[in-house]
């Protein structure tokens, strides 16, 4: 049990006794769970799988036409289906630990299903420690040895980084407790670019024509693979699949003293995958002024508020990454800033730049903010 976990634990304890004598204080509680707060599932509770995964192969999934994704000699990638049950999602949405001297970059590469690449990247941001060894089994040149302190996530992109440890440890779980009988047929479809760096179709196959000239000057590169979401048929990197972690009332038995009907009972959400956009899954940031009172209210389903339970001293609003200004979009606020010292009004600056009206605004406001004036005379006076 960590910090969060016995915050709320002590939190409920108090606030349990005060709800069973006050009903009216109860409905406005229960209420809380038909808002769109929790109506949406945390990132951090849902299964998510990449397109892009190295690890789904026809050994452990059901994919028509096999051959689709591991072509042959004279064909291309093309559009294929992929049947994922509990299997495979407990194969590919089960957290991943390495450890020191034991995976090698090709044998980390492995575990999380990318290639050494997008590996190197993440090293180079600092997300996997890494050390050579020289002459490692006879090696003639330096092994690469990548390990990181703790659990990875090998489905939140190319970082592979855990949910913020103030969710605690559930995550790494979620994958366990999916029902033995699911199953679900998703598309896979491969992205070309063109030789130029332009994106090209998507899904498309082509005759053996096609493929000895894509083999031969290279017009159109193979880049990869996209989901196409059951939902909404979206081309998507990525899909998720929701799951349902216990309440603090619920996990002690006290779900059923709160709920007096369907309507007061906890929202479920959509039991398959999809995008990020049909679930509306809602990603979770520590800098956000109501993060706190948000994460109370999913692990207490809405029964406690923020203020109620004691913040621990290390759940602190951290940037995961340094804040860097962004010269562009100053450069670009000075310029429609002398466009509105002119006399111009938005919408003509708006025009001019060829952008929205609200991303001048925007960007008059970050000089305004930047010089500490108020008013366009202000703004003449300075650039005048």
């Amino acid at each position: 049990m960590g910090d969060i976990d016995r915050a709320i634990l002590v939190a409920w304890e108090r606030v349990k006794p005060v709800l069973l004598k006050d009903p009216e204080e109860l409905a406005r509680r229960l209420a809380r769970r038909r808002k769109p707060l929790l109506l949406r599932p945390a990132r951090a509770w849902c299964l998510a799988i990449r397109a892009n995964d190295s690890r789904i192969d026809p050994f452990w999934a059901v994919m028509v036409p096999e051959d689709a994704a591991y072509p042959g000699r004279g064909d291309l990638y093309r559009e294929h289906a992929v049947t994922i049950d509990a299997r495979f999602v407990r194969k590919l949405c089960g957290a991943v630990e390495l450890w020191a001297w034991e995976n090698r970059g090709t044998k980390a590469a492995a575990k999380l299903g990318t290639t050494l690449p997008a590996m190197a990247r993440s090293r180079k941001q600092g997300k996997f420690k890494c050390e050579y060894i020289k002459g490692y089994e006879g090696a003639r040149c330096a092994v690469p040895f990548i390990w990181r302190e703790g659990l990875s996530d090998p489905g939140s992109g190319n970082s592979f980084t855990p949910p913020d440890r103030i969710w605690g440890g559930s995550w790494a779980r979620l994958a366990e407790g999916v029902d033995e009988k699911m199953e679900q047929e998703v598309k896979r479809v491969p992205v070309f670019r063109t030789g130029e760096g332009e994106k090209g179709r998507q899904g498309e196959g082509e005759s053996a024509a096609g493929a000895a000239a894509y083999e031969g000057c290279g017009a159109r590169r193979f880049c990869g693979w996209k989901w196409i979401c059951p939902g909404c048929g979206k081309k998507v990197k990525t899909i998720f699949y929701p799951r349902k972690v216990p309440t603090v009332a619920e996990f002690l038995g006290d779900e059923g003293k709160m709920v007096r009907g369907e309507a007061d009972g906890l929202p479920g959400a959509m039991e398959c995958f999809a995008c990020h956009g049909c679930h509306r899954i809602r990603y979770w940031s520590g800098l956000m002024h109501s993060s706190w009172n948000h994460l109370v209210a999913y692990y207490s389903g809405g029964l406690l508020y923020g203020s109620e339970v004691e913040r621990p001293e290390w759940a602190k609003a951290v940037r995961k990454r340094k804040y860097v200004k962004h010269s562009l979009e100053m450069k670009r606020g000075m310029e429609a800033a002398r466009m509105l010292a002119r006399g111009m009004k938005y919408e003509e600056v708006a025009r001019e730049m060829g952008i929205g009206l609200s991303a001048v605004q925007g960007h008059v406001r970050r000089v305004y903010k930047k010089y500490g004036i108020h008013r366009k005379r202000d703004l003449a006076k300075m650039l005048g």
